[in-house]
């Protein structure tokens, strides 16, 4: 006959008799909870990045929809607009707020880009030759 404990709690009993065949411990196993902690905290973070919009993406849509078409937008709020591959030469985006925007392969050769603000800009093969980029 085997050594059984006298003393067996409802948890243990009732997840024994569930599935009698399975080794199952009355203690988590150690470093679970951190585990589990970890992954709330990942999924935190998924949803903060991906699904909770930010400020930095706050464009104005009649603006980037005139920079379209006229080529012309002193002043314009582009921030965090996407204008991958634009076709922008000779635009004139003086003053513009283009932080945080995805310039990426735009062609701004010769355009007019004094004062704008390009902080945390994706340029990445953005062509801006001859761009007049003064600071005045």
């Amino acid at each position: 006959m085997k050594n059984t404990p006298q003393h067996i709690t409802y948890k243990s009993t009732l997840t024994k008799i569930a599935n009698p065949n399975a080794d199952y411990k009355d203690k988590p196993e150690k470093g679970s909870l951190m585990k589990r902690m970890m992954v709330m905290v990942c999924i935190g973070v998924f949803l903060g990045i991906f699904l909770i919009p930010s400020g930095a993406a706050a464009w104005n849509d009649v603006q980037l929809q005139q920079l379209r078409t006229k080529n012309h937008c002193p002043n314009c709020d582009l921030r965090g607009a996407n204008l991958q591959w634009a076709d922008l030469r000779g635009a004139n985006l003086s003053g513009a707020d283009l932080s945080g925007a995805i310039l990426s392969g735009a062609n701004m050769t010769e355009a007019n880009m004094t004062k704008v603000n390009l902080s945390g800009a994706i340029l990445s093969r953005a062509d801006m030759t001859v761009a007049n980029m003064a600071c005045q």
